[in-house]
């Protein structure tokens, strides 16, 4: 039986509630680290996770804030990681785009 999108977000966000780790629930799930970022970035943008503190220090927000203002974002997050010299990951970065999106509503 083929789950409901929505569930696959619960099921991130009760392993997160339970303080596991980006990497402890993608073995809990069987999925790759990179997608759990993309449910949490979700879970912040619905406003259903808000200690996105926990994987994002301000100073990593506010490089992700910056390299914003000075790459053309279509969405793609490869410009963001080179004009942050590859040092912020991708997850980070997608995790930060959401918190500056909520920031900004």
């Amino acid at each position: 039986m083929k789950r409901e999108k929505g569930d696959t977000y619960a099921e991130t966000l009760m392993l997160l509630m339970q303080n596991y780790s980006i990497e402890e629930i993608a073995s809990a799930r069987d999925l790759k680290p990179v997608t759990v970022y993309s449910h949490i970035a979700w879970l912040i943008k619905e406003k259903k996770f808000t200690e996105w503190h926990r994987f994002l220090t301000v100073y990593e927000i506010e490089a992700v804030a910056g390299a914003l203002k000075n790459v053309n974002y279509t969405g793609e997050l490869k410009p963001i990681y080179e004009a942050l010299n590859e040092k912020i990951d991708y997850g980070k970065i997608r995790l930060a785009i959401a918190v500056l999106e909520l920031e900004n509503e």
